[in-house]
Formats: C-alpha cells, structure tokens, sequence
C-alpha cells in the first residue's frame, strides 16, 4: 500500500536534527519475518518502521486536507513523528485506517494483505 505526498519524519528526545519536508511515498509492506514496516521518503533515502506494537497516536484532524501524523514510539524511549500532507484525501483515509487497525486490532493486522518491499536504498530501523 502506498501514498504519494509530502513527508517529513521529525525525531523527538534525540540529538537528530528535524527532518525536511520533501515529495515521498509511505508505504507499508511486510517484511521477510511478516512484520508489518511504515517505510517512509524520497526514493533516494528511505527510513523503515517496524511499526506492529509501536504506533503511539494517530493524528488525523486535518486528513479532510491531506494532512495527518503518525506517532511511533521508538525503542529507547525516544518518539519519532511521521508528518503527512498533501495526499490525496480518498488515499490518506485508507492509509491511516489501515495504520489504525494495525495498532487496535493484531486479530485483523494477521489477515492485511500487504506487499513485499522492493529493494531500494533504504536507512536502519529507527532512521540511523
């Protein structure tokens, strides 16, 4: 599943500076052990997410604008937000309810069918 917009991923209690926001694409994809990953940015660096049991807050006020965040708490304490906008509304709606139902309901999260990711050049976990 993914959704082309402008993304920025701002880390919290960390010495990182903030992110820029830049044309991207979220996409999230099961990974080889079918963990359930949030990669997120340009097509030349892309940060992944494990994000089953990690999703802190959706914040979807303005998705009626194409805009929402997601808030991952990381591990070691540390938060990282993932800034959406300018999405196409219809695509940001089934983006965060589907981000929605992976942190509400692991029954359902079982059953999402989502894509393998492809191979690109992509950052750690947890955007080191």
């Amino acid at each position: 599943m993914e959704l082309e917009c402008e993304l920025c991923v701002d880390y919290l209690n960390q010495a990182k500076k903030p992110g820029r926001k830049a044309k991207g694409i979220a996409t999230l994809v099961r990974d080889e052990w079918r963990h359930i990953c949030l990669i997120v940015g340009p097509k030349s660096k892309r940060v992944s997410f494990k994000i089953e049991g990690i999703i802190a807050n959706i914040y979807d006020r303005f998705i009626n604008e194409g805009k929402a965040t997601v808030e991952l708490h990381l591990p070691g304490g540390s938060y990282a937000n993932v800034l959406i906008s300018g999405a196409k509304i219809d695509e940001l709606k089934v983006f965060i309810n589907t981000i929605k139902t992976i942190k509400t309901d692991p029954v359902a999260t079982a059953e999402l069918e989502l894509d393998a990711p492809e191979d690109e050049a992509m950052e750690a976990p947890g955007g080191k």
